[in-house]
């Protein structure tokens, strides 16, 4: 089975590396170098140095997926008796 971004963090961490291919804060602090290190094995991200993180080929593919998808929508039963 294929891995999954699994995390609000890992999820947000894509986004703005998607949005602001640039500095980063916090890319060496606890949770944050865990999801830019998962991430940057499964080729999502490319950590160009401490601080400096863009989003790969297959990164983009995976967001732009993501962004299209459309918001959900509530269908209303009566129940018949």
């Amino acid at each position: 089975m294929a891995r999954k971004i699994l995390t609000p963090l890992q999820l947000e961490v894509m986004l703005r590396a998607y949005y602001s291919p640039s500095l980063v804060e916090n890319a060496d602090c606890g949770p944050q170098r865990e999801a830019y290190k998962m991430l940057g094995a499964h080729d999502m991200l490319e950590v160009k140095h401490s601080s400096l993180v863009t989003v790969t080929e297959k990164g983009k593919v995976y967001i732009e997926h993501i962004l299209s998808i459309p918001f959900p929508e509530a269908k209303w039963v009566i129940r018949s008796e």
